[in-house]
């Protein structure tokens, strides 16, 4: 009972902090405020979405007075703390999304139905900044096995994750995502001791399987996977659009990339209208491993 209430924050902090163990500071020319949104749904009842400014538009990063920062060290007006955030479906009346914490909206009890298009309106009342996006909400995929396996050698233990997705259509694609307990743990440990983390992000996990991958529909792939085999995993799997697939493909192959919460030091595509990041909403199959052994939700 308590991985099932624990399990929505487990996922969403990898999502918005993801960082190298030394940070390089660097210079950042300020910019005009540009909003940056992220979002999670991890069901139909239940949707995360972060609202914050891109490191360029800020100016308070070398600030390191105790008030201009949270608990956990980011620079407050990096975070829009003071917001209106709706989702709303086509011709449909707003459901509001609540603050959790800093920076980060929810809702549990939205209703929302697989393939209608939802818009997501995200205003700052601070400073009167306002964006939205529109995506489609997707259903889970129909993974029909997941199975961790842990190789021994006499110099190396692999893990790997085996997938099973059935009914794969042409053109379909998907992202795999992976993190570990201890994973989070060390993210958030460096979140609240450096708050240089900012300057400086690692690409999150990430793999993608798409139809190409598939035979009669079915895809059965094999994932390396780069965690302590003695860890719990958490594992994500979800359906895609296109639009989602770019953006989270150019995001992989920069290398060095700073998360969505915070901005991007590069153009990536982006369906957040102005600003950066990306809106999705997507239902992924999530499976929790304790060494191989899988845990049913």
């Amino acid at each position: 009972m308590l991985l099932k209430k624990m399990l929505p924050l487990t996922l969403v902090i990898p999502c918005f902090i993801a960082c190298r163990p030394k940070p390089i500071d660097i210079e950042v020319p300020q910019a005009a405020p540009s909003i940056t949104i992220s979002s999670l749904a991890f069901d139909e009842h239940t949707v995360f979405v972060s609202a914050g400014y891109s490191i360029n538009s800020t100016a308070s990063l070398n600030d390191t007075a105790a008030e201009n920062r949270t608990e956990s060290g980011v620079p407050r007006d990096m975070l829009i703390d003071n917001a209106i955030v709706t989702i709303t479906e086509s011709n449909g009346t707003p459901d509001t999304l609540h603050r959790v914490t800093n920076g980060v909206y929810a809702s549990r009890k939205l209703n929302l139905k697989y393939g209608v298009e939802y818009t997501l309106m995200v205003r700052d009342l601070n400073k009167d900044l306002a964006t939205t996006a529109t995506t489609v909400f997707l259903s889970q995929p129909s993974v029909t096995s997941a199975e961790r396996i842990i190789e021994y050698s006499a110099t190396d233990t692999l893990t790997k994750l085996h997938l099973n997705i059935k009914n794969v259509a042409a053109g379909d694609k998907f992202f795999v995502t992976y993190s570990t307990k201890q994973q989070v743990k060390s993210n958030v440990d460096q979140a609240k001791d450096r708050a240089q983390i900012l300057y400086n992000f690692s690409p999150k996990t990430l793999e993608f399987v798409t139809s190409a991958d598939a035979t009669d529909g079915l895809i059965d792939k094999t994932i390396t996977m780069k965690v302590n085999p003695e860890d719990t995993l958490i594992v994500q799997v979800a359906h895609i659009d296109n639009s989602y697939f770019e953006y989270l493909s150019a995001y992989k192959r920069t290398g060095y990339l700073i998360n969505q919460l915070t901005g991007e030091p590069i153009n990536l595509p982006t369906n957040v209208t102005p600003g950066y990041g990306f809106f999705s909403l997507c239902e992924s199959e999530r499976v929790v491993f304790v060494g191989n052994k899988r845990i049913r939700l």
